[in-house]
Formats: C-alpha cells, sequence, structure tokens
C-alpha cells in the first residue's frame, strides 16, 4: 500500500509539472506536425523558454491531451527545457490520422486518470471461433482472417470491459456519436487515441479492431469508466491477460473440438482464482444447428481497477450467476 501511495504522488507531482492536475503519464503515439507553432511551458500563459516551436513536417511524441477532446496535446520535443510543451492540436495530426474532438468541438467523455471510479464493472470475452460461426460474425474481416496460428484461436478474446449496472452507457458522449454507434456506423466514431504498445497489445486480443470494435467500445462503455482511453484499455487488457494465465484458459485450449461440461469451466477458475470464485463467473452458450457452443465467459467484478488490478482481488461473487448451457463444444477456426 505504501509503494502505491508513493506512486500517485509522484504522478500528482508530474501532473503539475505539466500544468494539468491528474494528467495521465502514458504516451500517445506521435504527433505529426503540419504547421509551425508555438510551444509554451504552461496553458495558463505564453511562457516559452527558448523560443520553442514545432516544425512543419516533423513527427514529436504526445504525452497526453490536455482534457478528453481537448484543443492542446502536451509534446515531448528533444532539447527544449522543459522538454515537454503544449501546443494546439490544430497544428498536426496524431498518429496516422487527424486529430478527433480538438477546436471547439464537444469532448467525447471520459476523464484522465490511471483508475477507475469505485463501482462494478463486467469483464466480456469472447471465444471468437463461436462468434465467427454466428451469422452476425460470419461476414466479419475478423473472422474471414482467422488461422488456427492466430492468437484468438486458443485464447479468450476482449469483447469489452461494462461499469455497471445496465444501461450505464455513453457519458459525455456527443449527440452525433451516440447516433452512429446506435446505427452500428463504427467507422463513423473517433479513433480512441492509445500509446503504439497498447494498441498493438489490444489489436491482438480483440480481433474486433478489424471492424473498429473499439471505438464502440470507448463510445458506449469506456466513456463511463472513469479514465481516459489509455488507462481504460490497458487495464481490460490486463484483466483479460490474467484470465488467459489460468487454468480455465489451459482446459478450454486442451478441449478445442470437444465438448465440455460448465463444470469443468467453473472448477478450473477456482483452481486459479480460489474457493467460491466461480460465483462471479457466467458462462455463455450460443446454437450452431445441432451442436451447443460455448460462446464466452463474463466475470462480475467490483472496486477500484486500474493495469496493477489483480483479479482475484475483484472478483464480485455475491451474483451466482448460471451457467446458459450444461455443456458445450470448445469451437475450433473455421466453419464446422
Amino acid at each position: 500500500m505504501k509503494a502505491r501511495v508513493h506512486i500517485i504522488g509522484l504522478s500528482v507531482v508530474l501532473a503539475c509539472i505539466s500544468g494539468i492536475p491528474g494528467a495521465a503519464l502514458a504516451d500517445l503515439g506521435n504527433f505529426n506536425a503540419t504547421d509551425n507553432c508555438p510551444a509554451t511551458k504552461s496553458l495558463r500563459s505564453n511562457d516559452n523558454p527558448g523560443h520553442v516551436t514545432v516544425k512543419s513536417g516533423a513527427s514529436y511524441t504526445a504525452v497526453n491531451l490536455n482534457k478528453p477532446g481537448g484543443a492542446y496535446v502536451l509534446l515531448r520535443i528533444a532539447g527544449a527545457h522543459p522538454e515537454e510543451r503544449w501546443v494546439k492540436l490544430s497544428c498536426g495530426k496524431l498518429g496516422d490520422g487527424p486529430v478527433s474532438g480538438g477546436g471547439d468541438q464537444p469532448p467525447t467523455g471520459g476523464e484522465p486518470g490511471a483508475s477507475s471510479k469505485s463501482g462494478k464493472f463486467l469483464l466480456s470475452a469472447s471465444w471468437q471461433p463461436a462468434f465467427c460461426e454466428s451469422g452476425a460474425g460470419q461476414n466479419k474481416d475478423e473472422c474471414t482472417t482467422e488461422t488456427n496460428s492466430r492468437f484468438d484461436a486458443t485464447h479468450f478474446t476482449l469483447h469489452g470491459l461494462w461499469p455497471q449496472p445496465k444501461g450505464n452507457y455513453y457519458c459525455k458522449v456527443s449527440a452525433n456519436d451516440k447516433r452512429n454507434d446506435d446505427n452500428h456506423n463504427w467507422d463513423a466514431l473517433p479513433e480512441p487515441p492509445l500509446s503504439p504498445q497498447a494498441r498493438a497489445e489490444l489489436d491482438k486480443i480483440m480481433p474486433g479492431t478489424q471492424s473498429n470494435l473499439q471505438r464502440h467500445e470507448w463510445i458506449k462503455h469506456g466513456t463511463c469508466f472513469g479514465t481516459g482511453p489509455e488507462a481504460y484499455f490497458r487495464t481490460a487488457e490486463s484483466l483479460l491477460s490474467q484470465l488467459n494465465n489460468s487454468e480455465l484458459q489451459r482446459l478450454v485450449e486442451t478441449h478445442v473440438g470437444k465438448e465440455v461440461p460448465t463444470a469443468d469451466l467453473q472448477t478450473a477458475f477456482e483452481q486459479s482464482f480460489g474457493p467460491g470464485s466461480a460465483n462471479a463467473l457466467a458462462i455463455e452458450c450460443s446454437k450452431d444447428g445441432a451442436r451447443t457452443l460455448i460462446s464466452g465467459i463474463s466475470i462480475n467484478l467490483q472496486g477500484v481497477l486500474d493495469p496493477a488490478t489483480k483479479l482475484q482481488s475483484v472478483l464480485d461473487v455475491s451474483q451466482h450467476p448460471k451457467a446458459q448451457c450444461a455443456k458445450g463444444v470448445i469451437d475450433p477456426v473455421g466453419a464446422n
């Protein structure tokens, strides 16, 4: 506990230095300047030691936004003193595409920070081959490209991390973004800014990024999590990684193509997360012709979540969900 206090204290100090209380410290990726603009030490003044400017055509490391949907980005500029400087978003592009949410546009949800608000959450994990057997998945890019060697052939994949209760959706989201999400027009939703490392991991564990599932998950659920996109997705990635390093995952991987009693899945979960922990586990099933498939699981959570959270410490065992079937097939890749 003392170590955690020290880390939080350091975050506050660094945030104050950068000029924004509670600023997230994870990098957002590259900022590609399209104009020559002054790079100031603080948002609160035009203080610019060394008269530093970003140069059109140059690329800089983006550290943070001044707020979700804000108009300024904090850059790391080599040779400047101090090295971290504020620049208008309109002076360039974040990552490979145009910056979204800048200028006078309304913010699209979320608050900066490294941990969620205390509450209840649902971690939803899919068995991707079963999803791809369904009508909803058959024509999606992530299904037509699925192979036996890809991560999702033998591991649970991330569907989402959902603040509860059900209906806790679309926090501080613009009407236009909500409308596009309701209409499944995910390509039109803003891309949640993530560091290259977080995005690479997300592409692996969430095949649906090929259909912009990450945009939907952020707009509908992530905006109510209490942090910015980086902390939200890194938290989900960490929790899923712990699930995929459990006896449950090992049981499923060794039984691909076979029928498994859901009671065996619950027992395997408790072998990793302790007696009674399966009371937090819901097992989901779907029909594929005459077969019953294990289509995924969801895990009830409660407390404060961040990327360092131990899954076992936040299990909500008060729910006692029942499995949707008594047994089901662990579907292999491909049409079966």
